[in-house]
């Protein structure tokens, strides 16, 4: 074998044997950073190993691209998001409406349970929120039947009356932190359902 085959072999290795080298690596350099100390021999191998992976996963790059490309070139449903606006306007709306809905639930159901004002006052900006979410969703479905101005300029006046009364929850939440002089510390689970 000449040195460009080798360098290739090492470069562009099977991809099975590829894959196996991504999940050693994550797994060791996890345990070198929790167990071992940063210089040991073992430390600097796994280091040596994430690098190689690291390069290797860098030169199969371009072929993912191109093959991702070329996937939502034929794919008919990704053409179709690509190209109607409507469409993703329409989902993005329906699922925010959906998530700041159930969030504003989840926050009341924690006021509820600890009986707090913070949490209370979370349910109620998240629920206004939802509430604009809902406005916006009526619109673009009578959209389509009669498109007048009218219209836009009613649901654009709804979402800043909102827009409005939401800044008085948010001063609501600052005055209470501030009058009461201390700050909010959440469970971890909580912190973690609010942050995901």
């Amino acid at each position: 074998m000449g040195i460009k085959k080798i360098g290739k072999a090492l470069l562009y290795p099977p991809l099975p044997l590829l894959l196996l080298f991504i999940v050693a690596s994550i797994v060791l350099l996890i345990t070198a950073l929790l167990l071992w100390e940063s210089a040991s021999p073992a430390s600097i191998g796994v280091y040596v190993l994430s690098a190689y992976t690291l390069t290797a996963c860098g030169f199969r790059a371009p072929r993912l691209v191109k093959s991702v490309s070329a996937f939502k070139r034929e794919n008919k449903l990704i053409l179709r998001w690509s190209g109607d606006v409507d469409l993703r306007m329409k989902v993005s709306l329906y699922g925010s409406l959906a998530w700041n809905t159930l969030y504003a639930l989840f926050q009341f159901f924690m006021g509820v349970f600890h009986s707090s004002f913070w949490f209370y006052s979370l349910a109620a900006y998240y629920l206004l929120l939802a509430l604009m979410r809902f406005f916006l969703v009526r619109y673009t479905r009578r959209r389509h039947q009669r498109a007048e101005q009218k219209d836009e300029l009613i649901c654009e006046r709804a979402c800043g009356s909102i827009l409005l009364v939401m800044n008085l929850f948010l001063a609501s939440i600052l005055f209470f932190m501030i009058y009461h002089r201390r700050g909010f510390v959440h469970h971890e689970i909580t912190a973690i359902t609010m942050a995901a």
